[in-house]
């Protein structure tokens, strides 16, 4: 546990330093994203889910929640959610593209909003990995100026297409979709 604590210190003094080091004044952010939208369809049925967890280093964390779905009679149910609670609801492994999904929507949560036939809290779960179709890796670096602020960013990008098993409240389904694992890193100065 010491061990832990004094490596986390390590982590925010390093982190805290870096803009100093740079000879940045103002402010700087690390944001992680997992991003997952998945699919199923038959000819009277589809389900899509998209899901996102944001994870800041110096500003709260968040995610976002949307799940749509048409059942055999064509009626459309649609639901989305976001906020703090649903942080960590999405995750996407970079280097391997396993991705997992679980939420607990409720309709009558002030940060959710839902089609009026949906009356009862949903549990969404996704697990994916991918099928080889396709990947996708990209890095790169900017810079932008206005108004006298600088802002520099650093990024990484893994995405995957998928083939995911969803639940919906208890409904398995097979579908497929993508995965994407990103980090991007901000720098700004004032002068």
């Amino acid at each position: 546990m010491k061990l832990q604590r004094f490596f986390g210190a390590i982590v925010a003094v390093t982190l805290s330093t870096v803009p100093a080091a740079m000879g940045m004044q103002g402010w700087f952010e690390i944001t992680r994203k997992s991003q997952v939208m998945a699919q199923w369809s038959t000819e009277t049925s589809l389900v899509q889910i998209y899901g996102a967890s944001f994870d800041h280093v110096r500003s709260p964390s968040n995610g976002e929640f949307q799940v749509m779905w048409t059942d055999e009679t064509g009626s459309y149910f649609a639901m989305y959610c976001t906020g703090p609670s649903l942080a960590g609801a999405v995750s996407v492994t970079p280097g391997s593209g396993r991705s997992v999904v679980r939420a607990v929507l409720d309709p009558s949560d002030p940060n959710c909003s839902a089609t009026d036939n949906i009356t009862a809290p949903l549990s969404v779960e996704a697990i994916g990995m991918p099928d080889g179709m396709s990947r996708s890796s990209t890095h790169g670096a900017g810079i932008s100026t206005y108004s006298g602020a600088t802002m520099q960013t650093n990024s990484q990008e893994d995405s995957f297409s998928e083939q995911f098993t969803i639940e919906l409240n208890d409904r398995a389904l097979p579908a497929t979709g993508w995965a994407a694992a990103m980090k991007q890193n901000y720098f700004q100065r004032v002068k």
